[in-house]
């Protein structure tokens, strides 16, 4: 009885936990949305997405961000090149190997999150794979003793099939799943011809737990299947046709479709379906199509393509597919030339791109900028005192804010100036606390 008592009041602790970290985000997210109910008061602002940056200054481990996250509990995970960093909506907890802390992540360098079908986090780091344990905060590495191939950046690609089952390929041992009842990896041997093997991959998709599509390093593209063994179907290679570089490629499946992104060496990807066969060719059209990351929109409609220079495309694959470049939704970014090393969608309407230099960058894609009207110049659409007591948007369209200490201000998008009413046109008292027509 005690034990079922202990169980049921950790859940709703964990339960409780959950809203909150949700509501911390959602309420972060909210004082962004609320500056948007000030439209914009200069027209010219119109073209490009509103953004906040998440750095280190701003606590963030380190500016350059390989991999971002957000899992079941409502965390956001940022992957970095010199530690894990998780996000509540308002702070930063950082996780790097500590000698000192028993069960400290294994590796600084963070390459990759993954969530199971158990709501495990997996942590991809530059040499192993890290297990997280939420309720102790711990970890546990696996892969821990592959030395051999130290000097190689990267030693694991991993996938999760539609069952929820972690799926990796380990550079010179091959690919394994990870069995949750024994709390370890097993290899698989598939039956291949003599001189062939998949012990050295650049990218894995685990389609099911019976399906399996592999890139190897040299460009082939394998497709293992299970009956009672794991057999070759098919195996070809991509270099063929085309100037790959096999490590740069994103894999993508769900019930519909899977899908594979390669970028080429000089510019633009070629995207593969999986399922038909065809493939489709995106060449730079003006020599500025590096890519360097590559992730599927919230919708499902479409996928987003980063690139080395800053700059971002969004793919249309929706009868057809419409390659659209996105420069004006994100001027920062193409002015800086910042490489862009990855990109993730939440809801509601957020995009957190994470650049090697500049942290994470979170735009709202409502379509729309937005911007913080602060104390200023009146004649600028600017307020006449910080401290806002209460909004309010008139019939005409017009928007009345109630400060604390400096009256009644009426912002006119229309000519982008703001008129104050305050006690010395006649206002009874400058703090004006509500506002109802």
């Amino acid at each position: 009885m005690n034990t079922l008592f202990t169980v049921s009041a950790l859940a709703q602790w964990r339960k409780r936990k959950d809203r909150k970290i949700k509501v911390a985000i959602y309420k972060c997210h909210l004082i962004t949305l609320v500056l948007m109910c000030l439209a914009p008061i200069s027209p010219c602002l119109g073209q490009y997405w509103n953004l906040r940056k998440i750095d280190s200054d701003g606590g963030l481990s380190n500016s350059a961000v390989t991999s971002i996250y957000q899992d079941t509990d409502g965390y956001m995970w940022f992957g970095t090149w010199d530690g894990l960093n998780r996000y509540d909506g308002t702070g930063l907890r950082v996780f790097k190997p500590d000698q000192t802390i028993d069960k400290s992540i294994s590796n600084n360098i963070i390459r990759g999150i993954f969530e199971d079908k158990d709501q495990v986090l997996w942590i991809v780091t530059d040499k192993e794979i890290n297990q997280y344990s939420a309720d102790h905060e711990q970890f546990e590495a696996f892969f821990d003793q592959n030395r051999k191939y130290s000097a190689r950046e990267q030693l694991i690609n991993c996938s999760i099939s539609r069952e929820g089952t972690l799926w990796c390929s380990v550079y010179g041992s091959g690919i394994a799943y990870y069995s949750g009842t024994e709390n370890r990896f097993r290899f698989i041997q598939p039956d291949m011809e003599p001189g062939k093997t998949v012990k050295y991959l650049a990218g894995i998709a685990a389609v099911n737990d019976r399906r399996l599509i592999l890139l190897s390093q040299e460009g082939n593209l394998i497709e293992l299947e299970k009956d009672t063994l794991w057999k070759v179907k098919k195996d070809r290679s991509l270099l063929a046709g085309h100037q790959v570089i096999p490590n740069f490629n994103w894999f993508f499946h769900d019930q519909e479709e899977a899908t594979l992104f390669v970028a080429l060496d000089g510019g633009g990807f070629i995207l593969i379906d999986l399922l038909t066969g065809k493939e489709v060719i995106f060449g730079p059209a003006d020599g500025h199509m590096l890519v360097t990351t590559v992730s599927k929109s919230l919708s499902g409609n479409f996928y987003w393509i980063g690139t080395d220079e800053g700059r971002i495309f969004r793919l249309k694959t929706r009868d057809g597919y419409d390659l659209e470049n996105l420069d004006q939704q994100f001027p920062e970014l193409v002015k800086s030339k910042v490489k862009i090393l990855s990109i993730y969608e939440t809801e509601p309407d957020l995009l957190w791109i994470g650049t090697d230099g500049n942290g994470v960058v979170q735009y709202n894609t409502r379509g729309s900028a937005f911007v913080s009207i602060k104390k200023g110049d009146p004649d600028q659409g600017e307020l006449s005192h910080n401290i806002v007591r209460a909004i309010y948007e008139d019939k005409q369209g017009l928007i009345w804010v109630g400060t604390r200490g400096n009256g009644l201000n009426i912002l006119n998008p229309a000519t982008g100036k703001t008129q104050v009413i305050n006690s010395e046109q006649g206002l009874s008292n400058n703090a004006v606390l509500s506002i109802k027509q």
